[in-house]
Protein backbone atom coordinates (compact mmCIF):
# COMPACT_ATOMS: atom_id res chain seq x y z
CA UNK A 1 0.00 0.00 0.00
CA UNK A 2 2.75 2.10 0.44
CA UNK A 3 2.51 3.43 -3.43
CA UNK A 4 3.15 7.31 -4.84
CA UNK A 5 3.64 8.18 -8.35
CA UNK A 6 6.58 10.48 -7.62
CA UNK A 7 9.98 9.13 -8.09
CA UNK A 8 12.46 8.45 -4.80
CA UNK A 9 14.99 10.93 -6.00
CA UNK A 10 12.75 13.90 -6.14
CA UNK A 11 12.39 13.42 -2.46
CA UNK A 12 15.51 15.19 -0.28
CA UNK A 13 15.55 13.20 3.21
CA UNK A 14 17.02 15.12 5.97
CA UNK A 15 20.29 14.88 7.16
CA UNK A 16 19.58 12.87 10.35
CA UNK A 17 18.68 10.34 7.75
CA UNK A 18 22.61 9.84 6.99
CA UNK A 19 23.55 9.42 10.93
CA UNK A 20 23.77 6.21 11.09
CA UNK A 21 22.86 6.52 15.35
CA UNK A 22 19.34 7.78 13.78
CA UNK A 23 19.04 4.18 13.07
CA UNK A 24 19.33 2.82 16.76
CA UNK A 25 16.64 4.05 19.38
CA UNK A 26 18.12 6.17 22.00
CA UNK A 27 18.91 5.33 25.69
CA UNK A 28 19.08 8.97 26.82
CA UNK A 29 14.99 10.24 27.20
CA UNK A 30 16.55 13.66 25.83
CA UNK A 31 17.91 11.97 22.72
CA UNK A 32 15.01 9.31 22.29
CA UNK A 33 12.65 12.66 22.40
CA UNK A 34 14.22 14.82 19.37
CA UNK A 35 14.82 11.46 17.78
CA UNK A 36 11.06 10.70 18.33
CA UNK A 37 10.12 13.75 16.47
CA UNK A 38 12.58 13.56 13.49
CA UNK A 39 11.81 10.33 12.82
CA UNK A 40 7.59 11.42 13.13
CA UNK A 41 8.10 14.60 10.81
CA UNK A 42 10.27 12.40 7.86
CA UNK A 43 7.55 9.87 7.99
CA UNK A 44 4.80 12.67 8.20
CA UNK A 45 6.99 14.62 5.17
CA UNK A 46 7.47 11.31 2.93
CA UNK A 47 3.75 10.85 2.57
CA UNK A 48 2.97 13.78 1.95
CA UNK A 49 5.47 14.51 -0.74
CA UNK A 50 4.90 11.01 -2.35
CA UNK A 51 1.18 11.05 -1.86
CA UNK A 52 1.33 8.19 0.29
CA UNK A 53 -1.65 7.78 2.83
CA UNK A 54 -0.80 4.28 3.97
CA UNK A 55 1.97 2.43 4.91
CA UNK A 56 2.33 -1.65 4.75
CA UNK A 57 4.75 -2.37 7.46
CA UNK A 58 5.83 -5.39 5.41
CA UNK A 59 6.68 -3.12 2.41
CA UNK A 60 7.38 -0.07 3.48
CA UNK A 61 10.17 -1.59 5.76
CA UNK A 62 12.22 -2.10 2.68
CA UNK A 63 12.15 1.09 1.25
CA UNK A 64 14.47 3.83 1.45
CA UNK A 65 12.60 5.82 4.05
CA UNK A 66 13.45 3.24 6.97
CA UNK A 67 16.91 2.35 5.22
CA UNK A 68 20.28 4.28 4.01
CA UNK A 69 22.12 2.24 1.21
CA UNK A 70 25.21 4.46 1.66
CA UNK A 71 25.92 3.95 5.46
CA UNK A 72 24.53 0.75 5.52
CA UNK A 73 21.55 1.14 7.97
CA UNK A 74 18.06 0.70 8.45
CA UNK A 75 15.60 0.65 11.27
CA UNK A 76 15.02 -2.37 13.06
CA UNK A 77 11.09 -3.91 12.55
CA UNK A 78 11.01 -2.93 16.35
CA UNK A 79 12.06 0.73 15.92
CA UNK A 80 9.60 1.30 13.01
CA UNK A 81 6.88 -0.04 14.68
CA UNK A 82 7.63 2.31 17.78
CA UNK A 83 7.73 5.49 15.39
CA UNK A 84 5.21 5.00 13.81
CA UNK A 85 3.17 4.22 17.32
CA UNK A 86 4.73 7.74 18.09
CA UNK A 87 3.19 9.35 15.05
CA UNK A 88 -0.28 7.99 16.11
CA UNK A 89 0.21 8.88 20.10
CA UNK A 90 0.90 12.41 18.81
CA UNK A 91 -2.10 12.25 16.18
CA UNK A 92 -0.47 11.92 12.87
CA UNK A 93 -1.79 8.62 12.43
CA UNK A 94 -3.87 5.62 12.75
CA UNK A 95 -3.54 2.16 13.11
CA UNK A 96 -5.51 -0.01 11.08
CA UNK A 97 -7.06 -3.36 13.06
CA UNK A 98 -3.82 -5.46 12.22
CA UNK A 99 -1.03 -2.76 13.42
CA UNK A 100 0.39 -4.01 10.06
CA UNK A 101 -0.85 -0.53 8.00
CA UNK A 102 -0.52 2.63 9.56
CA UNK A 103 -2.50 5.29 8.28
CA UNK A 104 -0.18 8.62 7.71
CA UNK A 105 -2.63 11.93 8.26
CA UNK A 106 0.05 14.64 5.93
CA UNK A 107 -2.83 16.66 7.13
CA UNK A 108 -4.77 15.71 9.84
CA UNK A 109 -9.02 15.20 9.55
CA UNK A 110 -9.46 18.69 10.93
CA UNK A 111 -7.23 20.31 8.36
CA UNK A 112 -9.05 18.59 5.53
CA UNK A 113 -12.22 19.60 6.59
CA UNK A 114 -11.30 23.22 6.91
CA UNK A 115 -9.32 22.56 3.37
CA UNK A 116 -12.15 21.38 2.05
CA UNK A 117 -14.86 23.97 3.52
CA UNK A 118 -12.97 26.86 2.34
CA UNK A 119 -12.98 25.02 -1.05
CA UNK A 120 -16.79 24.96 -1.50
CA UNK A 121 -17.46 28.31 -0.03
CA UNK A 122 -14.76 29.73 -2.96
CA UNK A 123 -16.66 27.61 -5.07
CA UNK A 124 -19.91 28.90 -3.71
CA UNK A 125 -21.28 25.15 -3.89
CA UNK A 126 -22.55 25.42 -0.23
Amino acid sequence: MATGNASEDKFLFPPFHSFPPSYTRQPVPETLAKQTQLWCDLIRDYCRIKRIFWLDIATIKNEALFRNDKIGRRLSDKDILFFLGQLVSRGDGEWATDHMHCLVYWRRPREWGDLIFSWVQRKALG
